[in-house]
């Protein structure tokens, strides 16, 4: 019997927020599952790391993955979308 492979986008589902880069495709999958602050990585930080990424390596597209995304503090996503204004690259 053959299992199918998971879904991409089924790869970190416990995990709050997370991203992978499609290096065939240029792009880089950003998935938040859960808008909070995760204490072992917190929003910020995270966002930061993405958009470092972004910037020193060849990506054209993103995607952001809010699919299982059931909620949280608003507040928090403000962050985001000043760094996606700011950044011209994507």
């Amino acid at each position: 019997n053959h299992i199918p492979k998971k879904p991409f986008y089924l790869k970190n589902c416990y995990t709050p927020y997370w991203f992978d880069y499609l290096p065939k495709t240029k792009t880089l999958w950003f998935q938040s599952n859960q808008v909070l602050n995760d204490p072992a990585r917190p929003y910020p930080q995270f966002l930061d790391s993405l958009f470092q990424f972004i910037a020193q390596n060849e990506v054209e597209k993103l995607v952001i993955d809010l699919r299982n995304n059931n909620g949280g503090n608003g507040e928090l996503s403000y962050p985001l979308i000043q760094h996606l204004i700011q950044t011209d690259k994507i």
